[in-house]
């Protein structure tokens, strides 16, 4: 079976000019704590737009955790500025902190060993009509040998490119057929002057949410951990009202959503296209009736269910 290589996300966007910029004067340092101001760079590659491709989005206000080498737990930082390619991160580190690596988002670090490795959280995303990737799960990593460094904000993990074929779906999960997973705790391996490598995620499963809808054959990205699998298993949710562009009338009793699934997979006869639903099970059907788009095998023709 062919194997799918996911690498690390590479988008092709332009750099945008952007002069922002937050005061720092009124929020305390705690005692023991020193100020520091990190830059880093930001680059074409490091959570850039997917929908334009012209957009950098390093927005000031934003979180990021930044690791020390004199605290266990990460100090949160807030972007002070964007400037072009410069990022400027704000906040206060242990006196005699030396070594620092920062972590986009805040929410998804988890810990660094000192050494080289970064535990960050890859979780279940949200985009919306108009944004085909959620930012805050564009992982990045910057290691800082010292404070007067300036690395580059790196991409921790890969993109996975789908689309929804029909309307009315709000939720798609994805999830590998065999070995290798996608999200949960990575460990992200970070040095001044290699790209960082993500490996170890536990969780085979990854969930993208779109409230208002996917638009239908719209492209969209998932964040992910970086691998090689065999093929994949999409599950969509869909509104109660509208599954494959109509009404659903067949779903359990007290139940206000359903899910439709379908998931292919390839031996060396024959490829295999296997669908699962939480409706009610189908009779015993003429097999050659089963894919009739209006077949309904009750035969009172109720108007309530359709179907001929």
């Amino acid at each position: 079976m062919k194997k799918v290589i996911i690498s690390a996300a590479i988008a092709i966007a332009a750099l945008v000019s952007c002069q922002k910029e937050i005061a720092t004067d009124e929020v305390a340092v705690k005692p023991g704590y020193v100020e520091l101001t990190l830059t880093a760079q930001s680059d074409a590659d490091t959570k850039s737009s997917l929908q334009n491709g012209k957009e950098v989005i390093w927005e000031v206000g934003e979180k990021v955790a930044v690791f020390t080498s004199a605290s266990e737990a990460p100090e949160e930082f807030t972007v002070m500025s964007v400037e072009g390619t410069n990022v400027k991160i704000w906040g206060s580190v242990p006196e005699g902190a030396t070594s620092f690596v920062a972590a986009y988002p805040f929410e998804s670090a988890v810990s660094w060993d000192k050494s080289a490795v970064v535990k960050m959280n890859v979780g279940n995303q949200a985009v919306t009509a108009s944004q085909n990737v959620d930012p805050k799960a564009l992982a990045s990593v910057a290691y800082f040998a010292d404070a007067s460094a300036t690395p580059t904000f790196k991409n921790t993990l890969a993109l996975l490119k789908f689309t929804v074929g029909v309307d009315g779906v709000k939720k798609v999960r994805i999830s590998t057929e065999s070995a290798g997973a996608l999200a949960g705790e990575v460990s992200v391996t970070v040095s001044p002057d290699d790209a960082p490598v993500a490996a170890g995620a536990k969780t085979a499963a990854v969930e993208v949410a779109c409230e208002e809808g996917f638009t239908k054959d719209a492209a969209y990205y998932a964040a992910v951990a970086p691998g090689a699998y065999t093929g994949f298993s999409v599950r969509t949710y869909v509104d109660a009202n509208v599954m494959t562009g109509r009404k659903v009338v067949h779903l359990p009793s007290g139940k206000e959503n359903g899910f439709l699934s379908a998931a292919l997979h390839a031996d060396r006869k024959m490829v295999h296209l296997t669908f699962k639903n939480d409706c009610e099970a189908l009779p015993d059907v003429d097999p050659d009736r089963l894919f009739d788009r209006f077949y309904r095998p009750d035969l009172s023709r109720n108007r309530n269910t359709g179907g001929s």
